[in-house]
Order: structure tokens, then C-alpha cells, then sequence
């Protein structure tokens, strides 16, 4: 399932034409041949992989390195899928996930974050903010959240601080009414991506797949 990430943002890396962030958990090293498959993959740092934090444990470290007063947008995203069962649900979420966020450009001029899947809920005792993405994957207008970060840091709420901080973090820096929900957003609480139901219901999404 890490290819299949790997294969996903192949398709859109030369969008990114500023910062590259990439961290690799789990190993310190990979094969020449990868490299030469996705040699932009070259840049990725090797890390510790986390099994209580996961990737929250590195998104501050890769957030402190944005730049403070430049007027760009960041996306954020995760290798997801690797620790599950792989089935078609699976793969239709991630495959929303890159291709919902990288196929339709964000609005930022008017929101601080834009997201194709939001949750506009309260979550479970680990994702505790009012909304967040499902999955994780967003873009923010990097000046003023980095702004609004530097504000807001010394009164970090503890219980946000978990494996799913990178769903807490936009909740935690914005309102719902200065995000933009893609595609597709729900207050329902039972609703679950991992599920072939949820997609059978939704068909609809699927225009936005190779599938």
C-alpha cells in the first residue's frame, strides 16, 4: 500500500514547485531502483517510525520549517492505508484523497484550509475538535496559519495532542466557517470510508478515480 501512495503523488509531484517535505518511518533506506522510478524521493529523511504517535510525531517538525511571511499554500498529506487491510474501500479513499485535494485547486484566498472530505462533527475522544478532514490530507494558506500557530501554540489543548493531531490540527486552528469542504462533507457519525457501503451509496465520487 506504500507504492500505491507513492504511485498517487508520482502523478502530481511536479505541482509542488516550492518546499518538499518528505519523511520515510520504518526504514533507512530504500533500493536504487525506487529512486530511479521516483527520484524525487531523494529528498526523503528517514525517520523513527512511531507506533504510539505515528505521523503526528513529525507534522510540527515539518510544520516549524514553513516559511513565516511567504504568501504560498501548503499541502499536507500521509502515506495511508499501510497499517490496514487492503480491499477496494481502501483504495477508493486513498485514491480520493490525492486525487479529490490535487484535481480541484483550493480556495485559500477567503478560507484558511481546504480539504475534499470534511467531518463537520465532534469525534471521538482522540479527534476531539468541532470538524476535521477525514484522512488527513489538506492544504492551508501557509502564512496565516503559520501566523495564527505562532498565536495559539502556548495554549495547545493536551487532549488534542495524539496519533490523530493532523485531524485535530485545522479544527483546533479554524473555525468551519474559514474552511472549504471538497467534493464531499457530513455530520453524520457513523459514516466510515473504510467501508464498500459508504462507496456503493456514494458512487458518485468515483467519477473523480481511475477506476
Amino acid at each position: 500500500m506504500l507504492f500505491f501512495n507513492i504511485r498517487l503523488m508520482n502523478d502530481y509531484i511536479n505541482y509542488f514547485d516550492g518546499l518538499v517535505t518528505i519523511k520515510i518511518a520504518g526504514v533507512n533506506s530504500l533500493d536504487e531502483s525506487v529512486y530511479i522510478q521516483f527520484p524525487w524521493l531523494r529528498k526523503a529523511e528517514f525517520v523513527e517510525n512511531d507506533l504510539r504517535l505515528h505521523e503526528a510525531r513529525y507534522f510540527l517538525d515539518s510544520f516549524s520549517r514553513l516559511p513565516k511571511n511567504d504568501n504560498s499554500i501548503t499541502f499536507y498529506c500521509h502515506a495511508k492505508g499501510v497499517s490496514r487491510p487492503v480491499d477496494e474501500a481502501l483504495k477508493y479513499w486513498v485514491e480520493l484523497l490525492y486525487r479529490g485535494n490535487l484535481e480541484t485547486g483550493p480556495n485559500l484566498e477567503s478560507n484558511l484550509f481546504s480539504g475534499c472530505f470534511g467531518i463537520l462533527k465532534v469525534g471521538s475522544n482522540e479527534v476531539c475538535v468541532p470538524w476535521h478532514y477525514g484522512g488527513s490530507f489538506y492544504w492551508f494558506n501557509t502564512k496565516k496559519v503559520v501566523k495564527r500557530f505562532d498565536l495559539y501554540n502556548g495554549k495547545m489543548p493536551s487532549q488534542i495532542w495524539n496519533r490523530w493531531f493532523t485531524e485535530n490540527f485545522p479544527g483546533w486552528m479554524a473555525n468551519e466557517n474559514e474552511a472549504e469542504f471538497k467534493l464531499y462533507s457530513s455530520k453524520d457519525h457513523n459514516i466510515s470510508c473504510y467501508s464498500i457501503q459508504f462507496w456503493r451509496f456514494h458512487s458518485e465520487l468515483l467519477k473523480y478515480l481511475k477506476v
